[in-house]
């Protein structure tokens, strides 16, 4: 490997949270010059209020002192301790996606309005977009993994028949399956209207919210089934996937609730996430000519994604489109295309025959290396500490 990259990819997680920062200001300029000036404004609250979160976690907190130079320390160790697990975590999970979903929604819906891309800002965007499924992608795995004890779920995946296989199949789902959500719902708000596209989050918002409704927190209180869907709507990356769900059967540890959680059943989610799709479907088949708001539906799709995708040298001499907008229209169909099969086929069949992912049917074996993984490595955090 390489000198300077530790093994559990520090290094590079840093230089993924660096552009995430980057490729988000470079979609501000790209509003700001089109004049959209709200969604550069929200852009640049979301992007400062990233920032700030950032310096508080990483300069500000104790574990930035201590952290990188105990990473250096167990460097051949297959593992990390809690301490790491908490830093890194946010830097993995807000590598690309600087300020979460909301700034990935919004940035890819509002681009869908630009007909005047430069080719700079198309590479920014198409490099922004990437960033972004990899960085939600990254967080459902985690969540597969054990969530916030990822670290120690996949060491044990890993010892396993196969293990690291099974890790990078998990992989490419999960890059498939979040990057079908964020554009497909994207081209659906683009078409119809983003009230809509949020409107139909709602039955997997309050799946999830019924699937927690009986956890209880560390003092024995609990959640009501209201405070649940509306904290899960705050939450939108709860409702791209099943990511309480573990298709190894590994228990997830909530740091809210202070309590482990279990292995969740994903199905009443992927029902509701399939509800959804046929909805969206039907509803691109639908042209509506009058509408309040200007036409929306199947005719909105062809002008504006599907005739620039056919005939791409239309562009050249067609004023109101330019070729690089045309060819980032071009490219997130291309992605649809190659990951949405993955997308179904995977959970079809994880469903069909994962009684873990499906039934949240835990692996007690599993789950117990996990714990005692994370009891020695922590007793011996306590016994360098003391030293």
């Amino acid at each position: 490997g390489f000198k300077l990259c530790l093994p559990q990819g520090v290094y590079f997680n840093l230089v993924m949270l660096l552009m995430g920062y980057v490729t988000q200001i470079g979609q501000v300029v790209t509003f700001i010059m089109h004049e959209k000036w709200m969604t550069a404004g929200l852009l640049m609250l979301f992007l400062a209020t990233a920032l700030y979160f950032t310096y508080r976690t990483f300069f500000m907190g104790p574990g930035f002192e201590i952290g990188l130079q105990r990473i250096r320390d167990r460097v051949e160790r297959s593992v990390r301790s809690g301490v790491e697990d908490a830093e890194l975590g946010f830097l993995t999970a807000h590598a690309s996606s600087t300020a979460g979903c909301f700034c990935t929604f919004l940035s890819l819906y509002m681009l869908f309005y630009i007909d005047q891309l430069s080719w700079l800002s198309t590479a920014n965007a198409v490099f922004s977009l990437l960033l972004h499924i990899k960085s939600l992608g990254d967080e459902l795995m985690r969540c597969n993994l054990g969530d916030l004890q990822y670290q120690y779920g996949k060491a044990v995946v890993k010892k396993q028949e196969q293990g690291s296989h099974s890790i990078l199949a998990l992989m490419l789902w999960a890059y498939c399956t979040m990057g079908c959500q964020i554009i497909i719902t994207s081209i659906f708000a683009r078409i119809w209207h983003p009230v809509l596209a949020i409107l139909l989050f709602l039955p997997v918002a309050a799946s999830n919210a019924a699937l927690n409704v009986g956890i209880q927190v560390a003092d024995g209180s609990g959640y009501s089934f209201c405070f649940l869907f509306l904290t899960g709507i705050l939450e939108p990356n709860h409702l791209l996937a099943p990511q309480q769900s573990s298709v190894f059967g590994l228990h997830q540890y909530d740091p809210v609730a202070g309590a482990n959680l279990g292995n969740q059943p994903a199905w009443q989610h992927c029902a509701t996430q399939a509800l959804r799709f046929v909805v969206m479907g039907m509803l691109m088949c639908v042209d509506v000519h009058n509408a309040p708001l200007g036409p929306m539906g199947q005719r909105v799709f062809k002008s504006e994604f599907i005739i620039p995708y056919n005939d791409f040298s239309a562009a050249d001499g067609n004023q109101d489109i330019t070729a690089a907008s045309v060819t980032f229209r071009r490219f997130c169909l291309f992605l649809v295309a190659g990951m949405l099969p993955v997308c179904v086929v995977g959970t079809s069949w994880l469903l069909a025959t994962n009684a873990c992912f499906r039934d949240g049917q835990p692996d007690d074996a599993a789950c117990q290396e996990m714990d005692n993984m994370k009891a020695a490595v922590e007793s011996d955090d306590q016994e360098q500490l003391k030293s």
